[in-house]
């Protein structure tokens, strides 16, 4: 910002720099977005992004950024409550469609089930994919039941159904 003072005919220009910078007004649920967005091949978002394990130390970097860099713990349980830091980044970035595959690959490789099957399992890798989540209560809501629930979808296999749901379980924890 610049301005000038006639004092005394004595013409003075000062300048005076801004306080913020371009993130200062951004929502935090934006801050978070942008920094994930910005830092999707870092170590921590991608073991993430594969369902692979992290450690205590990497919950602590995140927590470390989310709640120092960008925020506060505060700003974190208004915009995101709860939600567990995991299923957050997970649920803002999604899943790599790989990993996603690798975890259903037994489903859908499966020559045992139909074209409907097939795409009931697909439509699941999609969604983990997206949203990097999926309660299994889900599966009995639209588009999932467009060809029927998944009992339906599953007659005479309901075994395959129950170990399709506990693949999502395992994705969810």
């Amino acid at each position: 910002i610049y301005y000038t003072d006639f004092t005394d005919e004595i013409l003075e220009v000062k300048e005076n720099f801004a306080e913020y910078d371009v993130n200062s007004f951004k929502s935090y649920r934006k801050k978070v977005k942008h920094y994930l967005d910005e830092h999707i091949q870092d170590d921590v978002i991608m073991r993430l992004r594969m369902l692979d394990d992290i450690t205590d130390e990497d919950i602590t970097h995140l927590e470390q950024v989310l709640w120092n860099q960008l925020g506060s713990e505060n700003d974190y349980r208004l915009e995101f409550g709860q939600t567990p830091l995991r299923t957050m980044i997970l649920n803002l970035v999604g899943v790599d469609k790989t990993a996603a595959n690798d975890l259903f690959s037994e489903f859908l490789s499966n020559e045992e089930l139909n074209s409907n099957q097939r795409d009931f399992v697909k439509m699941i890798v999609d969604h983990i994919v997206s949203y990097g989540i999926l309660e299994p209560k889900t599966l009995n809501e639209f588009p999932f039941n467009s060809k029927g629930n998944i009992s339906e979808i599953f007659e005479g296999k309901i075994d395959i159904a129950r170990e399709i749901i506990g693949v999502i379980n395992r994705v969810n924890q």
